[in-house]
């Protein structure tokens, strides 16, 4: 499974994308505090 990290500060847009990507079988992860994305990566 193919995983992709959602980085977007709109909650809305963000869980939509994450439904969607989930459904077309992506493992997705969301950014919720954007201080050192790079750590959860």
């Amino acid at each position: 499974m193919k995983k992709i990290m959602i980085v977007e500060d709109d909650k809305i847009i963000k869980e939509q994308l994450k439904q969607l990507l989930e459904t077309s079988g992506y493992e997705v992860v969301t950014l919720d505090n954007f201080v050192n994305p790079l750590k959860d990566i």
